[in-house]
């Protein structure tokens, strides 16, 4: 249908490491910042969003990419119209795989 992407968090200890289709993205290895998470049970959570002020600002991409304004106020029945009659791709999610590995990468 399409073009797959893997997108891996790879969560450790003392780093959180970012790849995209295999390779490094990005790290997050600031002990002050990881500090919250040796302290407390956290959760990945995953989201999708299809539109909004903070992903999509109307001062970054051209009209042809989202021909609608963030603040119309009928912004979000014009998306739905033009999600169901026009000829833009679905984003589809087909699968998400978790997996946990002990201190020995077992």
């Amino acid at each position: 249908m399409g073009t797959d992407f893997t997108y891996t968090i790879i969560w450790q200890t003392d780093k959180i490491i970012f790849k995209f289709d295999g390779e490094f993205f990005g790290a997050v290895n600031n002990a002050t910042l990881l500090e919250p998470f040796q302290k407390h049970e956290c959760h990945l959570v995953l989201g999708l969003t299809a539109g909004g002020n903070v992903n999509f600002n109307d001062d970054i991409l051209e009209m042809k990419h989202k021909p609608f304004s963030n603040t119309h106020p009928k912004a979000d029945k014009q998306f739905e119209e033009l999600s169901r009659n026009s000829d833009w791709t679905p984003l589809v999610v087909d699968h998400i795989r978790v997996f946990a590995i002990d201190k020995e990468g077992n």
